[in-house]
């Protein structure tokens, strides 16, 4: 029962927004400079949810507390980056040629406007969490 709630709060969870994003990013984009309205396909739909399972397979990295949240980070960028080529891999149609390479590049951009944000207010809140808690002492004074 304990690994379906895991699974659940941290996999599922996270990957249902990610989901949202994806999926609405590029349909809003396309809207907004194109006359036409784009067509989510089922393919695109699948790639979409299988990005978004290993993109929050590879946030849990973030709970890996034995490391600094600098190599967390370190870690974080290349295995997303990795699941993003696998999935535009197994993705038919898409090759690895000159649109790789923006992509790495649109992806650096993305995650450096991103992640930090969010670890900044993450470290912020945790810290605020450890400092409202009081030691409260196990041993009696001695008078």
């Amino acid at each position: 029962m304990k690994l379906i709630q895991f699974l659940t709060r941290k996999i599922l969870y996270p990957a249902g927004v990610i989901y949202i994003l994806l999926t609405m990013a590029p349909l809003l984009f396309m809207t907004l400079t194109d006359n036409m309205k784009p067509a989510l396909t089922l393919e695109n739909a699948t790639a979409f949810l299988c990005l978004a399972l290993l993109i929050a397979t590879c946030n849990l990295l973030f709970s890996l507390r034995q490391f600094s949240l600098f190599t967390r980070a370190l870690l974080h960028f290349p295995a997303v980056l990795l699941s993003i080529v696998v999935v535009l891999l197994c993705h038919g149609g898409y090759d690895l040629s000159v649109n790789s390479m923006v992509l790495v590049i649109l992806y650096t951009i993305l995650y450096l406007i991103i992640v930090p944000p969010i670890l900044l207010i993450g470290a912020k809140l945790h810290h605020k969490n450890a400092e409202e808690k009081t030691y409260t002492s196990i041993f009696s004074p001695r008078d």
